[in-house]
């Protein structure tokens, strides 16, 4: 495997990793809006220790997702047999 098929990779499974944390990042916010609408003491706060959670999940995502962008950018203009400008 090359570098810039590397670099895809990992902007793949960053960006696969941050989109999922996001998408239960809302759920858990839209379900944490419903409880907080229908008092239950007990689910509201349970809810509130869990939106953390993907919060924490989709950083490290991002940062694989940027790592791969950049890896990626410097590749391509190492590859032998291009044109330079």
């Amino acid at each position: 495997m090359n570098i810039s098929g590397g670099a895809r990779r990992v902007r793949y499974a960053g960006r696969i990793i941050m989109l999922g944390a996001g998408a239960v990042f809302i759920l858990l916010a839209c379900l944490l809006t419903v409880a907080l609408l229908f008092p239950a003491a007990g689910v509201r706060f349970a809810l509130l220790d869990l939106v953390v959670i993907p919060a924490l999940v989709a950083c490290p995502g991002a940062v694989l997702w940027l790592v791969g962008w950049i890896i990626e950018g410097f590749a391509e203009k190492d590859q032998p047999g291009q044109l330079r400008a």
